[in-house]
């Protein structure tokens, strides 16, 4: 399982970086973002997992994505 991990992390970022290419300016977002990402999606798989309520989930992917609408916006992207 341990040798898995490094070539799942690989093709996080290699999908991310081809989906949202860097951007002109400096962003330190951008860095972290895939990680941030897979983390908070991990995250909620785990409390669906255990929630006994209503899908709540939804609320935080919305969140996820005001959050890199501001911290990421497309026009700041360069084209391949």
């Amino acid at each position: 399982m341990s040798r898995k991990k490094p070539r799942l992390g690989a093709v996080i970022e290699q999908t991310f970086r081809e989906l949202f290419p860097a951007p002109v300016t400096a962003n330190p977002f951008y860095e972290v973002a895939p990680r941030f990402a897979f983390a908070l999606l991990d995250g909620l798989a785990l409390e669906r997992i255990h929630a006994d309520g209503p899908d709540a989930q939804s609320s935080v992917l919305q969140a996820l994505k005001a959050l890199a609408r501001l911290v990421m916006p497309a026009t700041e992207t360069t084209q391949k």
